[in-house]
């Protein structure tokens, strides 16, 4: 594989059949490894077996990583869709951003199972991480439709966080991991404060 993005990207587990005379005692199995910059690279742990022994492993972690995510996306997708007709209809605010936010999660959750990649790295980072911020941006001002009014020292907070993202993505993968923990940590004091305010 010499080209980014060129071959399997490992979204779903591998199945590989080997004949039967390959599995002897002399032979040596090596697995070369070919990561694009700042994606996360690496291999779990490789089964040898009888198909059938090793085909419910596989299924399950087919169902975890592609079923699962997939039905999951497709909900979301049904979700983002009904909310964008209530907006269609009623024209108010919490249903357009209900619709953003469940349309980018739909998006998010696809990128997380979708084998074949239509962007090369980092151009792909960079487009999973913006839906990544539209979602929590979406959610954010889904949150104030509901509570209504909110403080304005909150509202400077958020807008900060989400203006640092585009900056972050920039950065590279450390920026981007910082900006995740900062946008984790006033997630989880926000749903502390709504609890409290309750």
């Amino acid at each position: 594989l010499l080209l980014p993005n060129d071959g399997w990207t490992g979204r779903r587990p591998l199945w590989i059949r080997l004949p039967g005379t390959l599995l002897q005692a002399h032979n040596v199995l090596e697995i070369h490894i070919r990561a694009d910059y700042l994606r996360r690279a690496g291999i779990s742990s490789v089964q040898f077996g009888p198909e059938a022994a090793l085909q419910g492993t596989w299924h399950a972690l087919e169902w975890q990583r592609v079923t699962l995510p997939r039905a999951v996306s497709l909900f979301s997708l049904v979700v983002g869709i009904f909310c964008l007709l209530l907006w269609w209809q009623q024209r108010q605010a919490l249903y357009a951003f209900a619709a953003l936010c469940e349309l980018a999660w739909a998006c998010r959750v696809t990128a997380a199972w979708l084998e074949e990649i239509f962007l090369a790295w980092p151009a792909w980072l960079q487009a999973v991480q913006g839906l990544f911020w539209t979602g929590c941006f979406a959610t954010y001002w889904l949150t104030r439709s509901v509570w209504g009014p909110r403080p304005r020292a909150e509202l400077y907070v958020a807008s900060g966080i989400f203006v640092l993202c585009p900056f972050a993505v920039a950065g590279g993968a450390d920026w981007v991991l910082g900006w995740t923990v900062v946008l984790v940590v006033a997630w989880a004091a926000l749903i502390l404060r709504l609890g409290w305010e309750c």
